[in-house]
């Protein structure tokens, strides 16, 4: 039987009309997601319905590459591209994460690595990989695997150990040499969370290869638009220091709705940066984390994987009534006013 979605039939970001229609249809607007590792992403048909019923036009998913060049769940992949394609108006974005030891070895061996996983993938699925979008994303919050300590700012280079950064850019270097042959207009992304903008400044050091600043904020960072005691705009400074576009590619109230409180601050924080993001002209959008709860995480605290606050970035709750599913409370308060 056929889920049948609650349509709401209004963008993602209507609250925000007053911005105008052309600005908004500019910017990239969607969610993350996780079909090819995750046990709440299963139903990869019923995340493209909820996308399009909130008129996304982004997903973005991690696929994680074996050392073969193969995505670690192939069925799902082939799932997620023949799905994909009943939806052309909503363009993957993939967050490419190759599952090997980029700490062992020495930087030309990581080089020859990445480039060689690279080209078995590329090769492999390029045909595929020409129907996502024109972003590939590399690798995922590598500034937080290199950061010193939690009491480090994050906005100086001597903040990380230097040694995996260099590992990782060498890896992904060759990663995206490999890249380039099958899709040399794509542009590159690189992520990193909260203000650790010394990571994208030793990347700068080391001449590594790419076009788009992914940033990570949630609402535990601050407001995006006047951080700290100075009002730094992070948006404009990003762009400034680094001369790129930037997408806030993870963007949510902390820990979702897990203490979502009705009428909160919550809402008016979530309203306030959606705003900065969608009308700022140096922001090439904003990608919910995440579509869907994962309620797994919550229940069993002897597992390995026990880690409530992850359980509830969704937008939707990850069940479904005679109605199909339907959106939080904390997100229509904010996106369907």
């Amino acid at each position: 039987m056929k889920l049948i979605v609650l349509k709401f039939k209004l963008t993602i970001f209507s609250a925000f009309v007053c911005l105008g229609h052309n600005a908004l249809s500019q910017k990239l607007n969607g969610a993350n997601g996780h079909p090819l590792t995750q046990g709440a992403y299963s139903n990869i048909s019923e995340q493209f319905e909820l996308l399009s019923s909130l008129n996304a036009n982004i997903y973005r998913i991690d696929i994680p590459i074996s050392k073969e060049g193969q995505p670690i769940n192939i069925g799902a992949f082939k799932k997620l591209v023949i799905t994909n394609e009943k939806y052309p108006e909503i363009k993957i974005l993939p967050m490419l994460s190759p599952q090997v030891n980029l700490l062992d070895g020495n930087l030309e061996s990581q080089f020859s690595r990445g480039y060689k996983i690279g080209l078995l993938f590329f090769s492999n699925y390029e045909d595929e990989l020409k129907e996502f979008s024109e972003y590939f994303e590399i690798g995922n919050e590598i500034d937080l695997r290199a950061i010193k300590g939690a009491q480090f700012s994050g906005q100086s280079i001597n903040h990380y150990d230097l040694d995996i950064i260099k590992k990782y850019a060498a890896f992904y270097q060759g990663f995206i040499k490999a890249l380039k042959i099958f899709h040399p207009n794509n542009k590159i992304v690189v992520n990193f969370a909260f203000t650790h903008w010394g990571f994208l400044n030793y990347l700068e050091q080391l001449n590594f290869p790419y076009d788009v600043i992914g940033l990570h904020w949630y609402s535990n960072m601050g407001n995006l638009y006047s951080y700290g005691k100075e009002g730094v705009n992070i948006i404009d400074t990003l762009s400034s220091k680094f001369n790129k576009k930037i997408l806030v590619d993870e963007f949510n109230v902390y820990q979702g709705s897990l203490e979502y409180i009705p009428n909160s601050n919550q809402q008016n924080w979530l309203h306030e940066n959606l705003v900065e993001i969608l009308s700022n002209s140096n922001s090439l959008g904003v990608i919910f984390y995440e579509l869907l709860d994962q309620p797994d995480f919550a229940k069993n605290p002897y597992s390995d994987y026990y880690n409530p606050g992850e359980s509830a970035y969704g937008l939707y709750e990850n069940k479904t009534n005679e109605k199909g599913y339907i959106l939080k409370e904390l997100y229509e308060n904010i996106l369907l006013k």
